[in-house]
């Protein structure tokens, strides 16, 4: 037997998982532990009827005691409900900013951004999910969308920026044109006058 499996390890691995544990009981409050829980289940059958606004005022008053993933994402998808998508996405992106690998949560935060037009931070976003949950065929259909209109989008850019170099060429000519049938209607007068 290796010492890491010994009994004494392993006494020590259930003292630090209970510490743990306590800890996180401690700060969000031990004894609302089941009221979060009793929320959470009040809110989903809320969403489940189709009361998102109910949902989030139980959510919302869960979320006071203690800032648990699980009521923040419901708390999420319940603003999203309501059509309240900066709220929403503030939460998601909190979310993420948190724990990088809270798929739910990175998703819902590339819909958000992608929702008010903010392309390439959906894009950053969507191809984050898809390294946790490459199986995912909408987000990569999603992406793939996003990053063919970014290039088309370039390449619109590129041809205007072109569009605008011809157009100060044309200017600087039409200038030296005017300047050249000045300087010919000058020197016409000027022999008519001498002749």
């Amino acid at each position: 037997m290796t010492s890491w499996q010994s009994p004494r390890w392993a006494a020590l691995a259930r003292i630090t998982a209970c510490a743990v544990f306590f800890a996180v009981a401690v700060s969000c409050g031990l004894e609302s532990q089941g009221a979060r829980i009793e929320a959470l289940d009040r809110a989903n059958k809320l969403l489940e009827r189709g009361d998102a606004r109910g949902a989030l005022a139980v959510i919302e008053k869960a979320a006071e005691t203690c800032k648990d993933p699980r009521i923040l994402r419901l708390q999420g998808y319940a603003l999203v409900l309501l059509r309240r998508d900066t709220e929403a996405e503030a939460i998601f992106r909190d979310l993420v900013r948190d724990n990088p690998s809270d798929g739910y949560a990175t998703l819902e935060l590339a819909k958000r951004l992608h929702a008010r037009e903010a392309y390439s931070e959906a894009e950053k976003y969507y191809g984050d999910f898809l390294a946790l949950r490459p199986d995912h065929a909408e987000a990569r259909d999603v992406l793939e969308r996003l990053a063919r209109a970014r290039r088309d989008f370039e390449a619109k850019v590129d041809k205007v920026r072109e569009g605008e170099k011809a157009l100060v060429l044309l200017s600087v000519l039409a200038g030296g044109m005017i300047i050249a049938f000045g300087l010919l209607g000058y020197l016409l007068l000027r022999h008519k006058t001498t002749a």
